[in-house]
């Protein structure tokens, strides 16, 4: 990650809500733990719409052990 994208991250995470910044960092959690099945599936999800989008997360999050840290 470049240093702007880096600050636009930031930026967004600022101005998101509060369920949105949960959902980037549900979103991380996933990236992190569950690896290349999770990038591939997320971004199929990706063109189909942000619902589609949630329903992948959310699947994938469910896989993650409750004592991970991440």
């Amino acid at each position: 990650m470049t240093e702007a994208q880096e600050r636009k991250f930031l930026q967004l995470y600022r101005d998101t809500d509060e369920a949105g910044k949960l959902h980037m960092m549900d979103l991380l959690y996933c990236f992190v733990y569950c690896g290349d099945e999770f990038i591939k599936e997320i971004k199929e999800a990706q063109s189909q719409g942000t619902e589609a989008m949630l329903v992948t997360v959310a699947k994938w999050k469910a896989t993650i052990p409750a004592e991970v840290v991440v």
